[in-house]
């Protein structure tokens, strides 16, 4: 806690904790972080790991490439479908100054490094031998993974999560349009905000057809919808 902030003494704290960390690390066998992390707790050595495994990286961009370093082998995880890395704050102008200085490099994979690109993107590329896909689906039911299955992964996701008939909720995917919106750009919908919470009231009281369900609520509208709605 000490180390944490910009008091007078957290830069020596934060430096002796990192020596103690250098210390230790090779007396831990497993270690698990995020890859900013890395290079603040571990070593700086080339295949200093049996293995380095590198979890959505579909979501990381080149800057994770210090971890893979550490590994003698490396497992790379990821899905192409997925959001890759931003490039919305890198203006046009830097990007072609970075690869034009990959490509005076003559560095083999130089689209692969650009921002805007993924870990995954550059393995697929190096490693194009030695891919294996994972296939079954454990996270939703076959409805509802149905759309992603046909329009992104042509049909070969194999749905795993079959729930008894008691436990489904048929249809599985409701589109309900609601009239009136946002305004002069605002963050809130109170008319959209409160269409839902009538839906799930009809349904989740005493009588409806879910009243023992449970409910989770995402709004993709950001924080400020979220807190109309709860």
């Amino acid at each position: 806690g000490a180390a944490q902030g910009d008091g007078a003494r957290s830069a020596r704290y934060r430096a002796d904790l990192a020596a103690a960390l250098l210390e230790c690390a090779a007396a831990i066998p497993c270690w698990v972080m995020p890859t900013w992390r890395v290079s603040q707790c571990l070593p700086a050595v080339a295949a200093s790991f049996d293995l380095v495994v590198l979890d959505e990286a579909s979501q990381s961009d080149v800057t994770a490439l210090p971890a893979l370093l550490r590994g003698a082998e490396v497992l790379v995880v990821g899905d192409g479908k997925q959001v890759s890395p931003t490039a919305a704050f890198v203006s046009e102008a830097r990007i072609g100054e970075l690869k034009a200085g990959l490509l005076a490099s003559r560095h083999p994979y130089v689209e692969q490094l650009l921002p805007g690109r993924s870990i995954f993107d550059l393995s697929n590329t190096c490693y194009a031998n030695a891919r294996v896909a994972l296939t079954q689906h454990f996270r939703c039911v076959p409805s509802c993974i149905a759309f992603s299955n046909e329009k992104f992964y042509h049909g070969r996701l194999l749905p795993r999560r079959l729930p008894p008939r008691s436990e489904r909720m048929e249809p599985a995917l409701i589109d309900v349009r609601v009239p009136g919106g946002l305004k002069d750009k605002k963050k809130v919908n109170p008319v959209e905000a409160l269409a839902l919470v009538r839906y799930l009231a009809a349904r989740l009281g005493e009588g409806g057809e879910y009243a023992s369900a449970s409910v989770g609520v995402i709004s993709l509208g950001g924080v400020e919808q979220a807190r109309e709605l709860r």
